[in-house]
């Protein structure tokens, strides 16, 4: 299983992204920052649930 790695943080007004990567494959998972700041973004179990996540919510 590949490893999922935070590239970055961002806030944008009242809503916070986190860009993920995974075997050269992008996502992004935008939501408000109470809401991110429950997964750990050091623990992969979170990741993957985030990964997931940002593959069914649409903005």
């Amino acid at each position: 299983m590949e490893k999922i790695e935070v590239l970055q943080e961002r806030f944008f007004g009242k809503f916070m992204s986190v860009v993920m990567l995974k075997n050269n494959t992008y996502r992004t998972y935008v939501s408000k920052p109470s809401e991110i700041n429950k997964f750990n973004r050091n623990d992969q179990k979170d990741l993957e649930t985030l990964w997931y996540l940002a593959s069914v919510k649409k903005v």
